[in-house]
């Protein structure tokens, strides 16, 4: 390989041409693999120090100035010594930094002791299904403990990036915070049932659908459909971040449409509760064994055809 690759500035190396590429991941391998253990190495001491670690995406204000954000640890690791600012270490250097970051910045999650309540209805199946899937649960008891505006964000983007017909995007959300006018008029849609357990609800959301296409005012017979993938979308982004969602049926289509002055174009589909999980015992008796039961799913062969009722897998 000639000089002038170990040369080149970082900077050139993205313009760079494949085969180069190749030629320089053969060539700085071993160095590659070398500051991947040095960085990890370097993220696992601040944590077992007690750093905080942020959430991937979540503001360094929100936790604190101690938290180390990723812009500290890819400065700690630039200014090593085994990484110069030019040439193929540092252009293999900052990839590595990118990836390894994302993944260091999950670590507090990941190694987060589950509750004995989480474990309890943490699924159970034959399949090798995704943990996170079988993680998100309904619970009804919810902690006094607000949540972030930085969270709220990321759970609907992670909406915003589900699947719908012709990306029509359908879906609407009216969010409100306990103590706010908006909150309390969700709130005040919901049937009794719903209200004895959602008063400790930090969040109360509704969603609503479009019912017609934009692009030829047709009648867009899956509107309701696409907004529930939106909202799974957001239970599961919810579980990744520590916290729980819950999902309801039961409130005044009317009652709620009428206090927003919903457009008829729009209909109320469903109200969710979102927070930091709480303890059940603070759960009106009713609730309560429900809240401490397993969670159970039908057999695919009772859901799953190859033609109608007769088992497909």
């Amino acid at each position: 390989m000639s000089q002038s690759v170990h040369s080149v500035s970082s900077e050139k190396w993205e313009a760079a041409t494949d085969e180069d590429d190749g030629h320089r991941l053969i060539t700085c391998n071993s160095s590659f693999a070398f500051i991947c253990v040095h960085l990890i190495s370097h993220l696992w001491r601040l944590l077992v120090n007690g750093s905080v670690w942020q959430w991937a995406g979540r503001s360094e204000a929100a936790l604190g100035s101690s938290t180390p954000s990723a812009a500290s640890v890819l400065s700690a690791v630039k200014n090593s010594s085994l990484v110069s600012d030019s040439g193929a270490h540092a252009y293999y250097a900052v990839r590595a930094q990118r990836r390894i970051i994302i993944l260091s910045l999950t670590v507090q999650n990941l190694m987060a002791e589950p509750t004995p309540l989480d474990q309890l209805k943490r699924g159970v199946t034959d399949s090798p299904v995704e943990d996170l899937i079988l993680r998100r649960w309904s619970p009804r008891a919810f902690a006094d403990k607000q949540i972030s505006q930085t969270d709220l964000a990321t759970m609907f983007t992670a909406a915003a990036w589900a699947a719908s017909s012709f990306n029509e995007q359908p879906w609407r959300f009216v969010v409100g915070r306990k103590g706010d006018e908006t909150w309390t008029k969700i709130f005040n849609s919901l049937v009794s049932p719903n209200q004895q357990w959602t008063g400790s609800a930090p969040v109360l959301f509704a969603t609503f659908a479009k019912k017609t296409f934009s692009h030829n005012k047709s009648p867009n017979s899956v509107a309701q459909h696409d907004v529930g993938a939106a909202c799974a979308n957001l239970a599961l982004q919810a579980t990744a971040l520590g916290l729980h969602a819950h999902g309801m049926a039961g409130f005044d289509r009317a009652a709620l449409a009428a206090a927003f002055g919903v457009p008829q174009e729009f209909d109320p589909v469903a109200c969710w509760a979102v927070g930091h999980l709480g303890d059940p015992q603070s759960l009106p008796e009713q609730f309560q064994k429900m809240e401490g039961q397993p969670r159970q799913r039908k057999p695919l062969s009772e859901f799953v055809f190859s033609s109608w009722e007769k088992p497909g897998l």
